[in-house]
């Protein structure tokens, strides 16, 4: 399933991330070192940001494949830290990252939008705990509002 009806080919150079605005304030958690995993494959990619919403990870296509919709689970090597997991997700965006799609390694990587599909009230409480680290979403305005 692709949250905008599209066909989607995870193996292709992916869609256009969409220009509607958002009904929830993402914020960048890139540094809490969060990771995502997605069940029933050996995909997994580093969290960018974060919202009630959705999410955006950062992959290198030669990893195993992320797949396009499906469920997932937040993990961390912080052993204090209360994670969303059995999250059902499905792509809306697939784009170059990182100066014309290259990491400082020379590989390549991608950025794939992931929209939450009825987010339970115990995992948007983890969510909004997680913001509690990230005060200033990613457009300037509080995380905690």
């Amino acid at each position: 399933m692709i949250c905008n009806g599209d066909d989607f080919d995870p193996t292709s150079q992916g869609m256009a991330k969409p220009d509607e605005p958002r009904s929830h304030l993402r914020c960048d958690v890139k540094a809490s070192g969060v990771a995502v995993v997605f069940r029933g494959c050996a995909a997994s990619a580093a969290l960018n940001d974060l919202s009630l919403g959705g999410m955006a990870v950062q992959y290198t296509p030669a990893s195993p494949g992320l797949p396009a919709a499906g469920v997932c689970d937040l993990i961390s090597s912080k052993a204090d830290v209360d994670l969303p997991r059995g999250i059902q997700c499905c792509v809306v965006y697939d784009i170059a990252a990182l100066a014309e799609g290259l990491s400082f390694s020379g590989e390549a990587i991608r950025r794939r939008g992931f929209r939450f599909l009825g987010l339970a009230a115990g995992q948007k409480r983890q969510i909004r705990a997680l913001f509690e680290g990230t005060p200033v979403g990613i457009d300037g305005r509080s995380c905690l509002e």
